[in-house]
């Protein structure tokens, strides 16, 4: 019994210590880019399926891509992305397919 408790302690110490250590990093990175499945560029835009949605990136300036157009598909998982004329197609494992017009 004393051994399981020390064993616990120790756990409980080493996390602690794991956890005081974590707080001092600090994350330097881009969400807009986290969790993108698919993504696809066409002249200055880049296309980007995202889990729950498409986003819209104008990436003319590349240290610093803008974006200019989110679609958040509610309840969907959105697996890939194709694009074909002024159009966006999401394959998703709810519809299967969602059409996006993106000309604008």
């Amino acid at each position: 019994m004393r051994s399981k408790a020390t064993i616990l302690l120790s756990m409980a110490m080493i996390m602690l210590t794991v956890s005081l250590q974590a707080q001092t990093l600090e994350y330097v990175g881009s969400t807009l880019w986290t969790g993108a499945e698919d993504v696809k560029v066409r002249g200055q835009y880049a296309y980007c399926a995202f889990r729950n949605g498409l986003m819209i990136l104008d990436i003319s300036k590349q240290q610093e891509p803008i974006p200019v157009g989110r679609l958040y598909c509610s309840g969907r998982t959105i697996l890939s992305l194709d694009l074909a004329g002024d159009f966006a197609y999401l394959a998703d494992e709810r519809t299967g397919l969602t059409i996006v017009d993106v000309s604008d």
